[in-house]
């Protein structure tokens, strides 16, 4: 199942990010038995130490939810050769693979602000996502203020052991060892986008471009040409990203909800349409010819 077809699953209401207990349980599960055998082990060796025997399954339930997102490698690497960083960082990445929510506040939220250097991360931001997801969701629309703020309250505690976040709530670089981001690199390397500041690497960039434009033909003409009404259908024509476009489409913005301000039609107006359209009138008076991105015309100089 692609992330994007995931329905959105909110049952990571217990806990936190489980190290100690979800490393016991990767170590006790054989590639034989099933999950559920598993769980029935750890509950009898007394995995988890919570009181009640529901509140005990429940948990173990939570752990293997996420665990079992690892590929046979990764396990192996989870419990025997990683350290506590790198533990905590496989552990992040199952979190973000079981739950589409998750997966979604760490790449839409998280890496936005790591990349535009707003590296305070308010809670409010769980918040606006929420909503904006929710628009479109039944499911998330159903949950109760109540439930919310508990999911809230555990995916930012989450966030903290797995070292995404610090005590203040700002966004750390993330560090992994270079043997697990070649093992992501080389089987999944978009998961990569789930740490903040990690990226696909230069000395993959024309292998994953090459990737991506197998899927979607040439990528500047699908941004250009297809993106949006890909998003709008997809969102039930509530986007998170919103096309600025002149009438005849030769001008064309895409705007991030979350980075919105009260400001932005005035700078898009003024520092990016105003100012691209005198870059334009400079080149044609010197007889530079323009094409806009995605055009199957090429560039070629004017002849005098």
């Amino acid at each position: 199942m692609s992330f994007a077809a995931q329905p959105y699953k909110m049952s990571f209401v217990t806990g936190g990010l489980l190290l100690n207990e979800s490393i016991e349980v990767a170590r006790m599960h054989e590639p034989t038995e099933t999950w559920e055998a598993t769980i029935q082990r750890a509950l009898e060796v007394g995995v988890s130490t919570l009181p009640k025997a529901a509140s005990r399954r429940r948990t173990l339930r939570e752990i293997v939810n996420r665990i079992s997102t690892l590929h046979d490698e990764e396990l192996r690497y989870l419990v025997e050769g990683a350290d506590r960083q790198d533990q905590q960082a496989l552990l992040w990445l199952a979190t973000c693979r079981a739950y589409r929510f998750v997966r979604e506040f760490a790449t839409e939220v998280i890496q936005e602000r790591f990349l535009s250097f707003q590296h305070d991360l308010p809670l409010e931001s769980f918040d606006v996502l929420f909503e904006a997801k929710a628009e479109w969701d039944e499911g998330l629309a159903g949950i109760s203020a109540t439930t919310r703020a508990k999911l809230r309250q555990v995916l930012f505690r989450m966030m903290r052991e797995a070292n995404i976040i610090n005590e203040e709530g700002r966004i750390l670089s993330a560090y992994i060892s270079l043997g697990l981001k070649a093992m992501l690199s080389r089987n999944h390397p978009g998961d990569l986008s789930v740490f903040p500041g990690l990226t696909f690497g230069d000395e993959h960039f024309r292998e994953n471009l090459a990737f991506i434009e197998a899927q979607i033909g040439d990528i500047r003409r699908y941004f250009t040409r297809s993106f949006y009404d890909h998003r709008v259908k997809r969102y039930k024509k509530r986007p998170i990203y919103w096309m600025f476009a002149s009438p005849k489409g030769t001008f064309q913005a895409l705007i991030y909800t979350h980075r919105y301000r009260p400001d932005t039609v005035s700078v898009l107006l003024n520092d990016y349409l105003l100012g691209r359209a005198e870059a334009l009138q400079r080149d044609e008076a010197r007889g530079a010819v323009w094409v806009a991105p995605g055009s199957d015309v090429e560039r070629t100089p004017q002849q005098h």
